[in-house]
């Protein structure tokens, strides 16, 4: 039978990844506390090193999901209406 990975949240794995950045304990002593993989730690705190960065930069329209998801939507309601108005164009001057 195949083993059930464990899913973490986000601030989960941010709270250890600071943990053992801090240096206070080993990762070892982390993981065992845990109960996680050392190697798991690991990479959590690589992510935060490579990617903390990304939580102090200002929002642009290139990096930020919410814009982009904005004007996808007003993509597809202008979209939505011209496809209502066609059916009507249609059903309108076909039936005659």
């Amino acid at each position: 039978m195949g083993k059930n990975r464990r899913r973490y949240s986000g601030k989960f794995k941010f709270q250890v990844a600071v943990e053992a950045m801090m240096g206070e304990r080993t990762v070892a002593e982390i993981a065992r506390d845990y109960d996680l993989n050392p190697n798991l730690i690991g990479r959590w705190r690589q992510e935060l090193i490579n990617k903390g960065h990304i939580l102090f930069e200002k929002p642009t329209p290139a990096n930020n999901p919410y814009k982009q998801i904005e004007e996808l939507q007003k993509i597809i309601g202008k979209q939505t209406v011209e496809l209502e108005l066609a059916k009507n164009f249609l059903r309108h001057y076909s039936c005659r």
